[in-house]
């Protein structure tokens, strides 16, 4: 794999990192696609090829490594593929070394999972050759990349709005030096408004429950 004493220039602002025989890929694409049209610098395989193998390739190491944000798309379909996940070890190698700003979007796995290797995650990972370095390595990835502030695709209903509000303002202060607060604070509001609305919800389906608990027992009295 390439090292570097020093971090590369930037190339791109946004890599997406997402298996292409994953049915939810839409989701990167659709904003990979309107970053492009606002002028953001955003790598895209012009091949469309479908990876597969521990092999990265020069051309796609050297998109990643000269990256200013990442976006993990981590799916059932991501863990299943060796080449996803030798991707996931470079972006957080980078990460370490260069201060790479690295987004990982939960789709349909709780981070949780990811940490402790169970449920859905460790049936992906069963289908993986277990043993041998590389599956020590995916799996502290995979620990590490839930520890990190990311976002749940299944706590939001309009994700391609929110998606797009996420990363134009991620992307609106990389001229800035603080750049990584700045996108803390942006997952962290994202991520409290969903917990309001969850709450709210919660407290809705409650107070049905207690209305209807009180008209059965009114029914119950006057019988």
């Amino acid at each position: 794999m390439d090292t570097y004493s020093s971090p590369p220039g930037p190339e791109f602002d946004v890599y997406f990192s997402f298996s292409r025989e994953d049915p939810q890929r839409h989701i990167a694409e659709f904003a990979s696609k309107s970053l492009v049209m606002d002028g953001i610098r955003t790598f895209k395989d012009e091949n469309q090829v479908l990876q597969r193998g521990l092999q990265l390739g020069h051309q796609r190491k050297e998109a990643i490594q000269t990256s200013r944000i990442a976006i993990v798309l981590l799916s059932q379909d991501y863990l299943s593929s060796d080449f996803c996940l030798e991707e996931l070890v470079l972006i957080l190698r980078c990460r370490e070394r260069w201060g790479m700003i690295v987004v990982p979007i939960f789709y349909d796995l709780n981070p949780s999972d990811l940490r402790k290797v169970r449920g859905a995650v460790a049936n992906a990972l069963s289908r993986q050759r277990v043993g041998g370095c590389w599956w020590k390595r995916w799996k502290f990835a995979l620990q590490e990349a839930s520890d990190l502030c990311g976002w749940d695709h299944t706590t939001y209903i309009d994700i391609y709005k929110k998606f797009g509000n996420l990363i134009n303002e991620v992307v609106t202060g990389l001229q800035t030096n603080d750049k990584a607060t700045l996108l803390e604070d942006c997952l962290r509001r994202e991520q409290e408004k969903s917990a309001i609305q969850a709450q709210r919800i919660c407290e809705l389906k409650q107070g049905q429950e207690e209305e209807v608990g009180q008209a059965a027992q009114l029914v119950s009295n006057i019988t």
